[in-house]
């Protein structure tokens, strides 16, 4: 797990030694090229993506214009990510690209649920974070 992304989290929440090390199991990072996307227009949002470098653009096309209308730039220690989709497993209505090379840290939907489980303290930091994700009553089994 990237530092960046562990200072952001414990700026926001306090983990034992023990939920960092098991933290560091749900995350994956990923490199994308200038002009990569994390998610089209149209495909569910798989991953929530922290910017470890490099930047992206978050816009769709304007139906009656055809214009390109941008609706958030993602920068370094920020996050990526079409939170409707990610939330809801619903295809986006944007696009996401990186604007140069850039590195990232994602999280899977599925990962991201075990994780809400795993360590339920994740839940406060997202809503912290987004103020969107809905509270669910999970229930964890093992």
């Amino acid at each position: 797990m990237n530092e960046r992304l562990l200072n952001n989290i414990q700026n926001k929440i306090k983990l034992a030694t023990e939920e960092i090390e098991t933290l560091q199991t749900f995350w994956k990072q990923k490199r994308l090229a200038k002009n990569e996307y994390l998610v089209r227009n149209g495909e569910v949002c798989k991953y929530d993506s922290f910017v470890i470098s490099g930047s992206f653009k978050a816009f769709y096309i304007h139906p009656e214009t055809g214009k390109e209308e941008i609706l958030f730039f993602a920068i370094e220690d920020w996050w990526a990510t079409d939170l409707d989709s990610f939330a809801n497993q619903t295809p986006s209505i944007y696009d996401i690209q990186s604007l140069e090379e850039s590195l990232v840290q994602q999280i899977s939907y599925q990962s991201f649920e075990k994780l809400l489980l795993t360590i339920p303290k994740f839940e406060s930091y997202f809503a912290r974070l987004y103020g969107i994700y809905p509270k669910k009553n999970y229930t964890y089994q093992r």
